[in-house]
């Protein structure tokens, strides 16, 4: 039967990444880029992320911060121990720590205001883990957004601030009665041209 509330870690623990035990069967690949992002990440922004570990030392989670962090000749590590797990749970944890993070989705829109407002801030986007062309999509996807927004309010701005002469008339008619005639001058006509152009 599963418990019904999730077992939190007691501490995290500094461990030496030799005593540390990558899992030989993970199938989660890191190529060297994705190692190198790791490791600027982790300069940049501090280890954020504990490697989770069983009591003897396997990598359950953690594998690619695990080599970033001998990348950068790191001699400890913040590890988690997850000793409450059977081993199948281990193996299909391996999985699911990756597969998880995956099956979420991005606001673009929103996403993409991130991006100008640190671009804004000049902070180095390759840290957020991007490629140049993800990022080029994205700043594309926002440039539509707003040009599509400014589009819409500029048609709501000309159809509620300009009403056709029939429909002054109509309302003049509704307010003051059948016998009003709404006219407007010709400076009035020419500036509100002028605004709509």
């Amino acid at each position: 039967m599963p418990a019904t509330s999730p077992r939190l870690p007691d501490a995290i623990e500094h461990w030496p990444v030799d005593r540390l035990r990558p899992y030989g069967r993970n199938p989660r690949a890191h190529d060297d880029d994705q190692i190198a992002q790791i490791a600027a990440s982790i300069i940049e922004f501090g280890w954020t992320n504990p490697v989770l570990v069983s009591a003897d030392g396997d990598v359950i989670a953690g594998h690619g911060r695990l080599e970033a962090a001998r990348r950068l000749s790191l001699d400890t590590v913040p590890v988690v121990i997850l000793d409450h797990l059977t081993l199948a749970q281990r193996r299909a944890y391996v999985i699911a720590d990756n597969q998880l993070a995956l099956n979420a989705g991005w606001d673009e829109a929103r996403l993409s205001a991130e991006l100008q407002d640190l671009l804004a801030d000049d902070f180095d986007l390759s840290l957020v883990g991007f490629s140049d062309g993800e990022i080029e999509s994205f700043w594309r996807l926002c440039q539509r957004a707003t040009q599509t927004r400014v589009m819409a309010r500029a048609a709501a701005f000309r159809r509620w601030s300009f009403p056709s002469r029939p429909a002054i008339r109509w309302r003049a008619r509704a307010t003051y009665g059948s016998s009003v005639s709404i006219g407007c001058s010709a400076g009035t006509r020419r500036s509100m041209r002028m605004s709509a152009a």
